[in-house]
C-alpha cells in the first residue's frame, strides 16, 4: 500500500500535468516566428564568445565545435583556478566532512565554479524566458540571445564537470545519465540553433543549482548548522518550481508542437531525438523529486528524546 506521502507526491504531479498539458496546446509553438524572427543571424548576436572560433561570429558546425572545445577548457581553468583558494582558505574553515572524498580542494573548487556557471546561466535563461512571456523581445533585437549564450556556456561547463568530476571521482552513475542527456539536448539545440524557448526552459532550472552547492558542499560538515534547513527548503522550493512544474511545462510544451518543427527545418529523426532526451531528463527530474519530498520528511521528525 503506498505511502500517504507517496500518494500526496504522485497527486501532485498528477496536477501538475493537467496543467501542463492544456497549458501548452495553447502556447505558441516553437516555430513560431517570434522564436525564430533571426534565425538567419542565429550566433551573430554578439561577438563573444563566438568570436573565439570565428571572428565573423558566424555559427558554423566547425566554428560552434571550435567554440565549444575552448569554453570547455577554460571552464576546466575555472574549475581548478577554483580548487586552490578552496584548499588555502575554505577547507581550514569548514568542519571536517564525514565523507573522505569531500575533504579536497577540487570538491570545494567545483561547487565554486558551479556557482559561477549557474549565476550566468541562470540569469540568462530566466532573462529570455522573462521577454518571451512579456511578448516583448530580448535586448538589442536579439530573438534568441540569451538562449544561445547561456547554451554554450551551460554545455561547456558540462562537459568540463563530466570529464574532471570523473577523473577526480565525483561522479556516480546517476549524475553521469543527468550530465550526459543535458550535453546531448545542449548540443543538439546549438548546433541546430533551434528551439529557443525549449532551451531556455532547460536552462533555467539552474536556478535550484545555487541552493543545491551550499547544501551538498555543508550535509556532511554541519548539518545541524542554522543555514542549512532554509538552504535545503529554498534548494526544495526552487526546484519544484523550476525543474518540476516549469520543466514539465516545458516539456509538454515541446511534444505537443515538435510537429511544426519541419517549419523551423529541422528534420524529424533529429525532433523525435530530442523528444526522447528531453522527456527522459523531465523523468530523471521527477524521480529527484521524490527523494528531496523523502530528506524533507525526514528532516520534519522530531528527534528523539536522550536522558
Amino acid at each position: 500500500m503506498p505511502s500517504t506521502p507517496a500518494l500526496a507526491y504522485a497527486g501532485f504531479a498528477l496536477v501538475v500535468a493537467c496543467f501542463c498539458t492544456p497549458a501548452a496546446v495553447r502556447s505558441l509553438a516553437p516555430s513560431d516566428p517570434y522564436y525564430l524572427a533571426e534565425l538567419d543571424q542565429c550566433g551573430r548576436h554578439y561577438p563573444w564568445p563566438f568570436a573565439l572560433a570565428d571572428p565573423a561570429g558566424a555559427k558554423t558546425g566547425a566554428a560552434l565545435a571550435e567554440l565549444g572545445l575552448r569554453l570547455t577548457l577554460i571552464w576546466m581553468l575555472v574549475w581548478y583556478a577554483c580548487a586552490l583558494p578552496a584548499k588555502l582558505f575554505l577547507l581550514p574553515a569548514l568542519p571536517p566532512s564525514s565523507v573522505a572524498s569531500e575533504n579536497r580542494g577540487v570538491y570545494v573548487g567545483q561547487k565554486l565554479a558551479a556557482t559561477l556557471k549557474v549565476l550566468v546561466v541562470a540569469s540568462l535563461a530566466n532573462a529570455q524566458l522573462w521577454y518571451t512571456w512579456r511578448g516583448g523581445r530580448f535586448p538589442a533585437g536579439w530573438a534568441c540571445g540569451g538562449s544561445e549564450l547561456a547554451g554554450v556556456v551551460f554545455t561547456a561547463f558540462e562537459v568540463a564537470d563530466l570529464l574532471l568530476g570523473g577523473i577526480h571521482g565525483m561522479m556516480d552513475a546517476v549524475y553521469l545519465v543527468h550530465h550526459g542527456l543535458h550535453i546531448v539536448l545542449g548540443l543538439v539545440l546549438a548546433a541546430n540553433c533551434m528551439y529557443c524557448f525549449t532551451a531556455a526552459v532547460l536552462m533555467s532550472q539552474e536556478t535550484s543549482t545555487l541552493f543545491l552547492n551550499y547544501v551538498l558542499l555543508i550535509r556532511n560538515r554541519a548539518r545541524a548548522h542554522w543555514s542549512f534547513a532554509p538552504a535545503f527548503v529554498a534548494f526544495a522550493g526552487c526546484f519544484f518550481l523550476w525543474r518540476l512544474v516549469l520543466n514539465s511545462f516545458g516539456t509538454a510544451h515541446f511534444l505537443y508542437h515538435k510537429g511544426t518543427a519541419d517549419a523551423t527545418g529541422v528534420p524529424d529523426w533529429l525532433a523525435n531525438v530530442t523528444a526522447v532526451v528531453l522527456t527522459a531528463a523531465a523523468g530523471l527530474q521527477w524521480w529527484w523529486g521524490w527523494s528531496i519530498v523523502q530528506n524533507l520528511l525526514r528532516g520534519s521528525q522530531p528527534k528523539a528524546k536522550t536522558k
